[in-house]
């Protein structure tokens, strides 16, 4: 399995298939670089698997009665998931992710792919999990032929608040100009543009 695409030429003809690809009938099988993004994105579902659960507008509003308050847990497995929580160092953030999902977040310089997390969280379909990664795609892929540009882009690394604009051109692009193919039926876009992202970053 190639985990990397060193040479510039390589990261050039890579983006120019995957762009075709995106906006094309074309099948993404008929390319050859497609078995090395299958066997990383199983890789990947492995450790983030598709378990999430989907939060309604009446359990939002029962979020926002939580930050009046102390954070509790009362289940079995609350507790289980609060003591993991605790141990990882995240008992802090737990408020912040609740005021984001709850429209209450506030203007902050770090913990930027975490709130947008919260946002996927509360709006799945409009608000696609972001990483670095995926916005290292999204950016190579807006600058294909423009060899200088994709080789400070390959070397980003995490993203900080400088990032937002980024980001915000990028959830446009998903909403405005993805939809056609988001739906592809051998397709989900942020699996795609995560793999396609750590296919292309700099060692």
């Amino acid at each position: 399995m190639k985990d990397k695409f060193e040479e510039i030429e390589e990261v050039e003809s890579l983006l120019k298939d995957f762009n075709s690809w995106l906006y094309s009938p074309t099948k993404i099988t008929d390319f050859q670089w497609y078995d090395d993004f299958e066997e990383l994105i199983e890789k990947k579902n492995k450790k983030y698997p598709d378990v999430l659960p989907s939060i309604s507008q009446n359990e939002v509003q029962q979020l926002s009665e939580f930050l009046e308050e102390d954070i509790q847990a009362s289940t079995a497995l609350e507790k289980v998931l609060l003591s993991i929580i605790w141990k990882q160092g995240d008992y802090g953030k737990i408020k912040s992710f609740i005021e984001t999902i709850c429209g209450q977040e506030k203007a902050l310089k770090t913990g930027i792919v975490f709130r947008q997390f919260a946002r996927h969280v509360n709006n799945p379909l409009d608000q696609p999990i972001i990483d670095q990664h995926v916005l290292r795609a999204y950016l190579a892929l807006q600058n294909i032929g423009d060899i200088d540009e994709l080789k400070n882009i390959r070397k980003r690394g995490v993203l900080t608040y400088h990032d937002e604009a980024h980001i915000e051109n990028y959830l446009n692009w998903y909403n405005m100009k993805a939809p056609p193919i988001k739906f592809k039926s051998d397709y989900k876009l942020d699996d795609y543009l995560f793999v396609l992202g750590k296919l292309i970053k700099t060692k």
